[in-house]
């Protein structure tokens, strides 16, 4: 879910500001039935949270072109963000 500028006075500004949503942002919206939503912001990983992931062995077998083939694909995931 997008979270628009506008849309902003529905939810606690406290809140929206803590979370680094005063301009809007996006958001995962969990139903949690007869009690209501729970909005969590999303938020890109950090650089040091990528390279953690990226130290990681890979979860199946894979050639090493495979295995270069995914670290450039993060990277250039990383780089646009």
């Amino acid at each position: 879910m997008r979270l628009s500028k506008k849309s902003l006075s529905i939810l606690p500004q406290d809140w929206c500001k803590r979370e680094g949503l005063a301009e809007g942002g996006l958001l995962n919206v969990f139903d949690l039935g007869e009690t209501g939503l729970l909005p969590r912001p999303l938020k890109a990983p950090s650089a040091a949270q990528v390279a953690r992931l990226l130290r990681q062995p890979p979860a199946g077998p894979q050639s090493p072109q495979e295995a270069a083939a995914s670290v450039e694909r993060a990277l250039r995931k990383v780089r646009r963000a």
